[in-house]
């Protein structure tokens, strides 16, 4: 990162010359002209960026020292750096190349004045342009060249021209891309601090930045984010807002203080993790009933349930004026695991662009059946008038299904988020929930210098952070089974996932689907994001591949044949499974607030994700459940013939099918491999025993 004359950091960007003599990279430094001193400019960018700077002399072949602003992390390298950074001569070509490659890869600051020295052999050419970027957007400006005499040059104060061996970062660059991670963590939070401030996050990304870091680095601050517990000396808390983002109904009476949290109306939670965090206290899993979340309870200021309290959506009585209880207000659901979330949302972008793929081929007053990936989804009609039916459409919420017009094509948006279909994306669910259940504004939804919420703090929550919280969330590992090598146990597994198959638990619950033409690279924003989020043409998509092994394991790879298959457990449907009574909700968030279908409630639910299931208890979608037996034996309405079957087997074969669920686990982390033993030592599955037990593609 370099540092701007009015005092802001801008990212680093390194450009490489690919000719045949080997490469360069240019370096952005000081944006200031020649003249300007070393050590003032240096101590100043390095001071707003909470880091330090030491010169260090540098030898150059056959020739003199000079002094070269060098730089360091204080909590990077700890005691074993700092002494030799005085003392050590370092050569040129050998080894500030690949010290510049590190760490302009984590983005740290250099700054550099005028340095002029000579270097042997010459060097080759240097590129014409390359890209600047500053406040998210980008432009190209032409590069100084050096001034060659003899073997000496001279750099210009803006750029520094560093030579790379390409044979040293071919076998070195994984590790210094992870290490670049770390180095950037650390960078977040090393140095001098402000005293007194009390931050979760002492930096921010910039809104462009995030398009030059490596994935590493981007999936550890998109960490950081999630772990914050949020303060009010950053922006934590919204005194003037519901969680909605709309003001509150009473603004005489603000949320601080007392009032400054609420566990059903919120803020309700100092960080994600807070609640997200099973099991092994893994960041992104899902959480005990303690945890569960009153869905709906924002659209309220703060509840109280004051029977003397009639102003509408103040703590009370709804937007009708009718008084609520507990139980009526809001929808209590359980918090979910995010693994695999990147997996899964790609799944979904695969299935929408399928089924609209279907839609554009439908003449007026015809009909065709909805399906993809194999999964059926109904039928759409457009009539002879031109107007879609979408009366026979199965599975899909009422958001995908309605528009503007009648004359209007339904979005057949696939919704992997929230129980109830209501999210398109994880970036979509971020922005929800940093300001419901935190307070934390981010700029793309409530503008950029902007303090909607009246507690004095702007820009909360940059693009670019919201973007690296969304990486973070979709690169979480993926779920395993854990199979122990007990004999008893193995022929219960072996044939409670037949059972399971045959009483027609698969039929909505399907254990796997196929992710093809790479879609495994997972890419933000989300091309089917609604307003008020990032969408795709408002900056440059940034891509990250779900494979990659610097991402935490295990991971999905794709087969010979270019497939990665989704284990999931999962038909991305809404279906009715309850009677009616205790499971159903009393409020239907897929509805306006103001309709009398609102109230009616809702019965409709995603298909579970049974990847994982096992050791993420409580279960169903409010979590009221302790055994997965008793989620099963709840199971009503579309799924009661599977339930019957269920409670007609024999008691040998019910225990088989619950062994079965029961090996569907998240694995403990640093994991490797995705089927594992009672040790978590890898194993073959299906057993050798099992004639005829695998799948094609395995």
């Amino acid at each position: 990162m370099g540092c701007r004359k009015d005092g802001r950091i801008v990212p680093a960007f390194a450009a490489a010359d690919r000719g045949p003599s080997g490469g360069a990279y240019w370096l952005p430094l000081s944006p200031e002209s020649g003249g300007t001193s070393r050590s003032k400019l240096g101590l100043e960018c390095f001071q707003r960026d909470n880091l330090s700077a030491r010169e260090l002399r540098v030898t150059l072949p056959n020739r003199r020292p000079i002094r070269v602003a060098q730089w360091r992390i204080a909590a990077a390298f700890g005691q074993k750096m700092q002494k030799p950074a005085r003392k050590r001569q370092i050569r040129l070509r050998k080894h500030i190349d690949q010290s510049v490659k590190l760490f302009s890869g984590a983005h740290v600051p250099i700054v550099y004045g005028n340095v002029a020295g000579p270097i042997s052999p010459p060097l080759s050419s240097p590129p014409t342009s390359l890209p600047r970027y500053g406040r998210g957007k980008s432009d190209v400006k032409a590069a100084p060249s050096p001034s060659r005499l003899g073997n000496s040059f001279r750099i210009d104060s803006r750029f520094l021209w560093l030579t790379r061996r390409r044979a040293f970062f071919s076998v070195f660059q994984p590790l210094l891309t992870i290490i670049g991670g770390l180095i950037w963590a650390l960078a977040c939070q090393a140095g001098t601090p402000e005293i007194g401030q009390e931050h979760a996050v002492a930096k921010h990304l910039a809104d462009g930045s995030e398009f030059g870091l490596p994935l590493s680095a981007l999936f550890t601050h998109g960490k950081l984010l999630f772990d914050a517990n949020w303060t009010e000396q950053e922006g934590g808390g919204r005194p003037m807002t519901k969680g909605t983002g709309h003001p509150l109904s009473d603004p005489s009476q603000p949320l601080t203080g007392s009032r400054a949290f609420n566990r059903i109306s919120a803020p309700d939670a100092n960080s994600c993790t807070g609640c997200h965090n099973a099991p092994n206290g893994i960041s992104g899993g899902g959480g005990d009933f303690v945890t569960n979340v009153f869905v709906l309870g924002q659209r309220f200021d703060f509840a109280t349930f004051d029977p003397s309290d009639k102003l509408p959506t103040r703590g009370a009585v709804d937007e009708n004026g009718q008084a609520t209880a507990l139980e009526t207000m809001a929808n209590l659901r359980r918090t979910t695991g995010l693994f695999g979330a990147g997996y899964l949302e790609m799944l979904a972008r695969q299935i929408t662009e399928e089924l609209q793929a279907i839609r554009i081929t439908i003449k007026p007053g015809h009909t065709k059946d909805l399906v993809a990936k194999g999964i059926h989804f109904g039928k759409l009609t457009l009539t002879k008038t031109g107007t879609w039916d979408t009366s026979q459409v199965q599975g899909l919420p009422r958001p995908s299904l309605i528009a503007g017009m009648s004359s209007q094509p339904p979005t057949l948006v696939i919704r992997p988020w929230h129980q109830a279909a209501n999210v398109v994306s994880i970036r979509e669910f971020a922005n929800n929930a940093f300001n419901q259940h935190h307070g934390i504004q981010s700029t793309e939804r409530f503008g950029v210098d902007t303090d909607p919420d009246g507690d004095g703090f702007t820009n909360e929550l940059t693009r670019a952070d919201v973007t690296a919280v969304s990486v973070f969330q979709a690169a979480l590992q993926v779920p395993g089974r854990v199979i122990s090598r007990n004999p008893e146990i193995e022929h219960a597994v072996f044939d409670g996932e037949r059972i399971f198959e045959r009483i027609g638990c698969a039929s909505c619950h399907i254990p796997r689907l196929p992710l093809d033409k790479k879609g495994w690279i997972y890419s933000e924003p989300n091309p089917f994001n609604p307003p008020t989020n990032l969408r795709v043409g408002e900056t440059k998509t940034l891509y990250a591949d779900l494979s990659s092994d610097e991402l935490p394991a295990p991971r999905l790879k794709p087969d010979k044949k270019g497939v990665v298959w989704v284990e999931a457990y999962t038909d991305f449907k809404l279906h009715d499974i309850t009677d009616g009574g205790g499971s159903a909700e009393p409020l239907d968030m897929n509805q306006s607030m103001w309709s009398k279908k609102f109230r009616e409630g809702n019965r409709y639910f995603l298909t579970k994700r049974l990847w994982g299931a096992a050791n993420e208890p409580p279960y169903f979608h409010h979590g009221l459940f302790t055994t997965m037996r008793r989620s099963v034996l709840e199971h009503s309405g579309e799924a009661i013939e599977s339930r019957k079957a269920f409670q007609a087997l024999p008691a040998h074969e019910q225990d088989c099918l619950i062994e079965f669920l029961k090996s569907l686990q998240v694995l403990p982390p640093g994991t490797k491999d995705r089927i594992v033993d009672e040790n978590f030592k890898a194993r073959e599955w299906p057993p050798v025993w099992a004639k005829g037990g695998k799948r094609d593609g395995e």
